[in-house]
């Protein structure tokens, strides 16, 4: 389940606060008191730059992953255009997305991402892999004021392959960490890598910026549970 636009975790999932009052009493002391008519209450409020990619492009994007695996609506480029720091979400409550992604496409297969990859570099778009946006550096978000490309890998999702024998699994970037461990588990195993971020983040994330875990001093950094990559 994806996490929701506005902040960390879940739609609808809450804390209690046991004196509320005493609490905002607090954070409007340290914080002054904050203009509530600035926040956005829906994704779709949100006000972006147009796509700026050639109609030519676009076509030659839809031939690779169908129409129905890209978009140019500002929810998803802004959701997509933002990661999960505290300066992100705050930009994103306020309908701040500065540089948003000229355009999202899901690949299904690797020959899809091939010829994405291949399509941007003949015409100088810059391709950003997004895994389950929790990234707090920056990384999901367009540098400068080149063309853009947000290759999203939700449809990579699958397990292809367990080797017992070798205690090996062949995975697809874009699976979260409770559905791959739920796949492991179920043949015995586990990757016993649990990063802070372990409910939304995914295989890709982890091995692009080399995550670490609470149990990585018995199982490892991710980069030492790799064995190869393509």
């Amino acid at each position: 389940m994806p996490s929701k636009w506005w902040g960390w975790g879940e739609e609808g999932k809450t804390y209690h606060l046991p004196d509320p009052e005493r609490f905002w009493t607090y954070i409007h002391g340290r914080l002054g008191p904050t203009d509530a008519s600035s926040r956005l209450d829906s994704l779709e409020r949100v006000q972006l730059r147009p796509p700026r990619l050639p109609a030519a492009v676009m076509s030659a994007l839809a031939r690779i992953v169908g129409e129905g695996g890209l978009s140019t609506e500002s929810a998803d480029r802004a959701v997509r255009s933002l990661g999960k720091g505290y300066k992100d979400l705050v930009r994103i409550r306020q309908g701040q997305v500065p540089n948003p992604t000229d355009v999202v496409v899901w690949p299904r297969t690797e020959e899809q991402v091939t010829a994405l990859v291949e399509l941007a570099a003949r015409e100088g778009i810059a391709v950003i892999p997004f895994g389950g946006g929790t990234s707090v550096v920056g990384g999901v978000e367009p540098a400068g004021e080149g063309l853009a490309l947000t290759l999203d890998l939700g449809e990579m999702t699958r397990v292809m392959g367990i080797d017992r024998q070798s205690a090996t699994a062949t995975v697809a970037a874009g699976v979260a960490g409770p559905d791959l461990e739920r796949q492991l588990n179920a043949a015995g195993f586990t990757l016993g890598h649990f990063p802070q971020s372990f409910e939304y983040s995914t295989v890709g994330g982890w091995i692009a910026t080399r995550s670490a875990g609470h149990k990585s001093t018995l199982y490892g950094k991710i980069e030492e549970r790799v064995q190869g990559l393509r």
